[in-house]
């Protein structure tokens, strides 16, 4: 018996407002094909074509060319499989949303940029009265012309807001193509951009200053309650961030980790699979529904299935069994310690294979191997 285990998806409108329906359309199919397109040409079709805002770093080799074809593929799937294709993946670059915009560029600062964001704000609203907050944090649209120097891109944005920030003559001098964003606070722009030649902002009682960025900084530090962060929770964010740090004393919970852990923890559901990835959750990377359960008590080896997708491997390992009504068996400590990256993005292509292997394709993948013996899907690192 033959099966296809589908993503579904309402259709795109062709417009979209911001806020909550941006988190939306990043759920909803598109379809887009490049041949041999220069990266930033061909997320610049994206944008044209959906209005998504995408900033794409300084950083990124812009003539590297792109060539590929999706068809109902939501906007992050199709960018995280651009980023890790042959085409790019000399660039170890990484996709990550923050705000009302996508932004794509070296893993490094990815992953740390919607931690970095949080952050800041926390430190800007410690030490800037309300009037001033307000500035740094009001909706603006953003915009310059081709050949602009980001250093006056800078100045004029602050200009128009009328913020004071220290150390503008510290910005290198570069030159940029033309772009624009429809909706960007000051703080992220200036985070973004700054965060581009390794620096960023410092909030005191003075205002703002430019300063080195320092990586080991970047990260929140939060308490909660026993209750809210509960033993599943953590077990969950260990698996998903091993290098969070817990300490529990009495009814407290302290937890020092990125913003994703924070949000994950926050929020009022329990379940691992809803941690997201760069700010997307599974639904935005692309995981759906599977069609057609595979009943108890029917041999899995005669039924066979065709899957393509770029998806966290442990959350796309633990969604997909429990759409088969599998059991996930594997010591996750031990994955870690042989080097595997619960939550690295791998991308899986099978036509007309059984179960197992396509669960020994995602593991593979990642680095490691899989089994599936009875209802229990077996996950060990490879000797």
């Amino acid at each position: 018996m033959k099966k296809i285990l589908l993503f579904a998806f309402a259709l795109l409108s062709a417009s979209f407002c911001f806020a909550d329906a941006f988190s939306r359309v990043l759920e909803k199919p598109v379809g887009i094909s490049w041949e041999g397109a220069p990266v930033r040409d061909a997320f610049n079709r994206i944008h044209d074509q959906t209005g998504v805002p995408i900033w794409v770093d300084r950083r990124v080799v812009p003539d590297a060319k792109i060539t590929g074809s999706f068809q109902n593929a939501t906007l992050p799937q199709i960018l995280r499989e651009a980023v890790y294709s042959d085409f790019l993946k000399d660039q170890d670059l990484e996709l990550t949303q923050t705000g009302s915009l996508l932004y794509v560029g070296p893993k490094s600062f990815a992953q740390m940029i919607r931690t970095l964001c949080e952050l800041k704000r926390e430190e800007l609203k410690a030490n800037l009265k309300s009037p001033e907050q307000k500035k740094w944090l009001a909706d603006h649209a953003l915009k310059w012309e081709r050949l602009a120097e980001p250093k006056a891109i800078l100045k004029d944005l602050a200009e128009e807001e009328n913020l004071t920030v220290k150390g503008l003559k510290s910005v290198p001098h570069d030159l940029w193509p033309e772009k624009s964003f429809p909706v960007v606070c000051p703080l992220d722009a200036f985070l973004l951009i700054l965060g581009q030649f390794d620096l960023t902002l410092s909030f005191t009682k003075d205002g703002a200053e430019i300063v080195p960025l320092d990586p080991e900084e970047i990260v929140l530090t939060k308490v909660y309650s026993a209750k809210k962060a509960s033993g599943k929770k953590l077990a969950a964010v260990k698996e998903a961030f091993p290098g969070t740090k817990i300490k529990q004393k009495s009814e407290k919970v302290q937890v020092r980790g990125l913003a994703e852990v924070h949000e994950f923890l926050a929020s009022d559901s329990g379940a691992a699979g809803q941690i997201s990835v760069g700010g997307f959750t599974l639904a935005q990377l692309g995981g759906g529904t599977a069609s057609g359960r595979t009943p108890e008590g029917v041999d899995r080896s005669l039924e066979v299935y065709s899957l393509k997708f770029a998806l966290p491997f442990w959350p796309a390992m633990k969604q997909l069994c429990k759409q088969q009504n599998l059991e996930l068996e594997a010591d996750t400590d031990e994955l870690v310690a042989a080097g595997i990256d619960l939550a690295q993005v791998v991308s899986v292509e099978v036509k007309n294979a059984s179960l197992e292997r396509i669960f020994q394709e995602i593991a593979n993948a990642a680095g490691c191997e899989a089994r599936l013996v009875g209802n229990k899907v077996i996950v060990k690192a490879k000797k």
